[in-house]
């Protein structure tokens, strides 16, 4: 059963710094995922297919205005899995 995962992927700019950094700190680790922002955690489709819930997240998000996100630190999972995160401190939404 497949594992799914709602993100935001940032700007080619944004991704160029975060992978930045990773190449700096994090030498021995390799990424198979792209720099995101997690929307809602991994889940599995139990009954509803892939196409449906592409679909109901096309027509819930197809009115969702631009938005800017603010960060102001770098934290860590304590669990040991070698993953940072940035502390989101504002979002600013665009009318």
């Amino acid at each position: 059963m497949n594992s799914y995962l709602i993100t935001i992927n940032p700007s080619k700019n944004i991704n160029e710094i975060v992978n930045k950094y990773r190449n700096k700190y994090a030498k021995f680790t390799t990424y198979k995922i792209s720099p995101h922002i997690t929307i809602y955690p991994p889940f599995y489709l139990k009954q509803i297919s892939e196409k449906e819930i592409l679909n109901l997240l096309k027509s819930s998000l197809k009115d969702v205005n631009n938005f800017s996100l603010n960060f102001n630190s770098i934290k860590y999972f304590e669990e040991g899995n070698n993953v940072a995160f940035l502390l989101l401190i504002k979002i600013l939404i665009f009318l």
